[in-house]
């Protein structure tokens, strides 16, 4: 059995219909790709077998039970189709890449015969994941991939078209203690099992070594000196000040299970950036920044001392010698993090197909593996086992501090009704120059009387 060989072909892509369940598009730090990827991974002949350093031999336990003896054999399906997000793209010019090119290698060479494509997909809009499944199935059911990757919004809007398959008799279902809490939630749908977590977003607060003593993980470390601070004010979603509100156990629904914030709590947070521009930290500029992207940029063009940034823009492009990164300021200083889980679901019906596309995705899953490969993507990774396969340093070290203390980001119809109602308080108080109290109290009348 020899190595397998990559070919790469390049496809336009096919725009599916637009559809719309009236949500708003998913907070999410990825770049459109406008062109397909399809990846095919075949076996050659003449050539040796090489193992990558550091990833597991062994097959993991198969979670799909085996036919009786009395059942006939199944003819094992020849190829499997996956469809995942851009930065999960299997290609050899990035460690990820590599990476999972590597392992689905691997998983050939265990099922002699079987070919694993894989094709890239943009995240939102017309040609994404969640648009292309939809008119792919409605036009030609017979090419809609094995397996997808999908956010956690997407993950139920698939769910409740019938688009993707329970998992309960597939997979185990993930659990705690050894799953992480803020990535259990995205794989569940009306508390059925659909998705699989396997990698999260999460912002953090990047600094500058120089100018800061000890580590800013309170606001009373930031605003203690005149170094300036940015976050994305002008995120219209107010994932910043969402995270702050939560981290002071500030409530998003009522006893009704209705949409509704604690103005009390809100007050506070915007207290805190009022307290922030007076200390001349936190500039009147900061209202043109939507996005942790450009505060990071902002950061490492030293137009600022701390920022906002996505962890996998910190992890994958800072200098330690001159950056550092903890989890997002509180009051408290204990820090606090949102998370964007990504997960893989099973599209396959198919019965022949489905015990082996399980096997796969348990395979992508291994520990051993998982814990390499949401390193090199800069995310973080949904279990313990999996982070304990990091790298021993810093990296790790971040990693650590932040999964003790993030929570899932809520899902995005919530988020489409708190968000702009988040965003206009803070515009109030920051451009405004409105009284957090005030500010606060219309945020949340805003919501009791929609």
């Amino acid at each position: 059995m020899g190595i397998p060989c990559l070919t790469l072909r390049i496809f336009p892509l096919r725009p599916g219909r637009q559809y719309n369940r009236g949500t708003m598009p998913k907070i999410t730090r990825l770049l459109p790709v406008f062109l397909v990827l399809t990846i095919t991974l075949s076996s050659c002949a003449n050539a040796s077998a090489t193992t990558t350093p550091g990833l597991p031999t062994t097959v993991p336990t198969s979670p799909v039970s085996t036919a009786s003896a009395t059942e006939a054999p199944r003819p094992a399906p020849r190829s499997l189709m996956l469809w995942v997000a851009p930065p999960f793209a299997p290609d050899s010019e990035s460690p990820a890449g590599a990476l999972l090119t590597e392992r689905l290698r691997a998983f050939e060479q265990l099922h002699p015969g079987l070919s694993i494509q894989v094709r890239v997909k943009s995240t939102d809009g017309p040609s994404g994941l969640f648009e292309t499944l939809i008119a792919t199935n409605a036009a030609a059911s017979a090419l809609v991939p094995d397996a997808i990757t999908f956010s956690t919004s997407n993950l139920e809007d698939a769910a409740f078209k019938d688009l993707i398959i329970e998992l309960d008799d597939l997979l185990p279902v993930p659990e705690t203690p050894d799953w992480y809490e803020f990535s259990l939630p995205a794989g569940r749908v009306a508390g059925d099992y659909f998705g699989l977590p396997f990698a999260s977003e999460v912002d953090v607060l990047a600094y500058r070594n120089d100018l800061y003593p000890s580590p800013p993980r309170s606001w009373e470390d930031l605003i203690g000196e005149p170094r300036s601070f940015l976050f994305p004010a002008g995120d219209p979603m107010a994932a910043f000040t969402l995270a702050q509100y939560l981290s002071l156990e500030g409530f998003l629904l009522n006893t009704d299970e209705d949409p509704a914030l604690n103005p009390a709590v809100l007050s506070d947070v915007l207290a805190i950036y009022n307290a922030a521009l007076a200390a001349q930290i936190l500039p009147y500029s900061v209202r043109q920044i939507s996005a942790a992207e450009q505060s990071w940029s902002a950061l490492q063009d030293n137009s600022a001392a701390s920022a906002v940034a996505p962890l996998s823009f910190y992890l994958l492009d800072h200098n330690p010698e001159k950056l550092s990164a903890v989890p997002l300021p509180t009051q408290d200083g204990i820090g606090v993090g949102l998370a964007s889980t990504w997960s893989w679901a099973i599209v396959t019906q198919d019965a022949e197909r489905t015990p082996i596309v399980a096997e796969l995705l348990a395979w992508l899953s291994a520990p051993d593996f998982l814990g390499l490969w949401t390193h090199s993507l800069g995310m973080l990774p949904p279990t313990s086992a999996s982070l304990a396969a990091w790298p021993e340093g810093n990296d790790a070290a971040l990693a650590s501090s932040l999964v003790t203390v993030t929570q899932p980001m809520p899902h995005s119809s919530l988020l489409l009704t708190i968000g702009p109602v988040l965003y206009n308080s803070v515009e109030a108080v920051l451009g405004g120059g409105e009284a957090p109290t005030t500010a606060a109290q219309a945020a949340a009348e805003a919501l009791s009387n929609p």
